[in-house]
């Protein structure tokens, strides 16, 4: 039997957190009748957490359980994954900000469950984690040499760290230079003119530039600007540039 445990705070219940653990020792003698009572607090706490459930859902009739609806989650590069929540319980009683930790566990190998930081501040909810960090699937064309910083960028991208998503993509670029190329100059933009000089000339008078894009790229990071619009813009050419190399007959 799996068990997750669901932590919610809220301001109303910061007042509360005082109460000492029975289970650490205290500086401070307690009569017999106390101990008494907080062996009974114990008792009733293990007795509570034992409910299921649907019985702490009728006990607490604002407090409702998260439905089972299967949810897909992109976790492995050649397939996805049906996940389903684990015990989760939907804190919403009035306060002004709170927090949850719901649990996903994948229905295919049952083994560590995906965890979701969630943070609610008013009418807004809001995803401000995630354990362990997303996977970005890139597609089969992309260089295996390449792939984990390509979908590194794109993780930072969507986390609001453009700047550092562009220097992914950068890297890309110069990696992928580097190793089709097999040039040994320090230089980064002598690279990318060794790499050009590979590519036939029906490909490079046709598509977009990749020793241009790398210029591009290092004036946005040398500028510490992080543009969306640039970010876009070099992972849509990159793509094409590799599936471009996969129809020529040049994928590595």
């Amino acid at each position: 039997m799996t068990a997750v445990s669901m932590w919610s705070s809220s301001s109303a219940d910061a007042a509360q957190v005082g109460v000492p653990d029975p289970r650490c020792a205290s500086r401070h003698p307690r009569s017999a009748s106390s101990a008494r009572r907080a062996g009974d607090r114990v008792q009733r706490s293990r007795g509570e957490a034992g409910h299921s459930l649907a019985a702490a859902a009728l006990a607490h009739p604002r407090r409702a359980v998260a439905p089972a609806l299967p949810t897909f989650i992109t976790r492995y590069a050649d397939r996805l994954q049906l996940y389903s929540p684990l015990n989760c319980y939907d804190f919403l009683d009035g306060e002004t900000e709170q927090a949850f930790l719901l649990a996903y566990q994948c229905q295919s190998c049952k083994r560590t469950p995906e965890l979701f930081l969630m943070r609610r501040r008013g009418l807004k909810l809001t995803n401000e984690g995630r354990s362990p960090i997303e996977h970005v699937a890139v597609p089969p064309f992309v260089p295996n040499v390449v792939q984990r910083f390509l979908s590194g960028g794109i993780i930072a991208h969507q986390s609001g760290q453009t700047l550092a998503g562009v220097f992914m993509l950068r890297t890309v670029l110069e990696h992928w230079a580097r190793s089709a190329s097999g040039s040994k100059k320090e230089q980064a933009d002598q690279v990318m003119d060794d790499y050009m000089a590979t590519l036939p000339d029906d490909l490079k008078n046709r598509f977009p530039s990749m020793r241009t894009l790398y210029g591009e790229l290092s004036v946005d990071i040398h500028n510490a600007t992080g543009s969306a619009d640039l970010f876009e813009k070099a992972r849509v050419q990159i793509l094409e540039h590799f599936d471009i190399r996969r129809m020529f007959g040049m994928a590595k």
